[in-house]
C-alpha cells in the first residue's frame, strides 16, 4: 500500500500492525497528510448520501433507539444514518 496515495488506509494499518507488536512506524507527515484527505472527502458535495435517521451508540458500539427524529439533547451517543440516494429512491419507488 502506498502511504502517500492512500494516507488513511495507511494509517489504519499502521495501527493494526502496532497493535500486535507495539512498534509504531506513523510520522507526522502521515497524520497530516490523512487529516488533508479526510477534510477533503468531507468537503465534497456531490456524494450521494443523505441523513435517514439517527442511532444511539453504547460503549460496546451496539446501535440502539433508532429514530427519523434528531434528539439535540442527546448529542453525546447519537449518531447520524446514511443511505444512498439513488438505491433509496428506487427501493422506495418499488415498495410503494
Amino acid at each position: 500500500m502506498n502511504k502517500d496515495s492512500n494516507p488513511i488506509d495507511y494509517l489504519i494499518e499502521c495501527c493494526e500492525k502496532s497493535i500486535g507488536t507495539g512498534y509504531w512506524t506513523i510520522t507526522s507527515f502521515n497524520i497530516l497528510n490523512a487529516k488533508d484527505e479526510l477534510k477533503r472527502l468531507r468537503s465534497k458535495p456531490d456524494l450521494p448520501y443523505d441523513n435517514v435517521a439517527w442511532a444511539n451508540i453504547n460503549d460496546r458500539g451496539d446501535l440502539f433507539n433508532l429514530t427519523l427524529h434528531y434528539n439535540q439533547f442527546n448529542e453525546e451517543n447519537c449518531i447520524p444514518l446514511y443511505a444512498n440516494r439513488e438505491e433509496l429512491k428506487k427501493w422506495l419507488d418499488k415498495s410503494r
